[in-house]
């Protein structure tokens, strides 16, 4: 006890472990505060680049910073028509995991580059034409 209370009454080392402690805190809650936005990113990032085509519904997402890595759970991605309206077919996956180009451009400039990805359990489901003749 008296090892520790010598260390810690010294200015440097207690300023040390408070910088250290500042430091994971903060890494910390902004790996919590990413993971909570990227689902809302994630959706909105492939509506925009897919002209409002493509939608995704996902029930959970993570983003991993080394690698920079987005795992996805329970995903839907929903393939429109022309008008956006009805859905021509649709992707379903249990697991979807991507390794992201750039962390930053996919937080900051809102741009998903995928290096490679793994699907587990894909269906697929295509909707009968709507506009069937007789």
């Amino acid at each position: 006890m008296g090892l520790f209370r010598k260390y810690i009454t010294n200015p440097w080392v207690r300023g040390l472990i408070i910088l250290v402690l500042a430091i994971l805190l903060l890494y910390y809650g902004l790996q919590l505060a990413l993971n909570h936005y990227t689902k809302e990113l994630l959706q909105t990032i492939v509506e925009k680049q897919s002209n409002g085509k493509v939608k995704v519904t996902l029930s959970k997402a993570k983003l991993a910073f080394n690698p920079a890595r987005l795992d996805l759970w329970e995903t839907h991605v929903s393939f429109l028509d022309t008008t956006g309206k009805h859905e021509v077919y649709s992707v379903h996956f249990q697991y979807l995991g991507m390794q992201l180009a750039s962390l930053r451009e996919f937080v900051l400039d809102k741009k998903l580059r995928v290096d490679f990805l793994v699907a587990e359990q894909p269906t697929v489901h295509v909707s009968p034409d709507k506009n069937e003749r007789k």
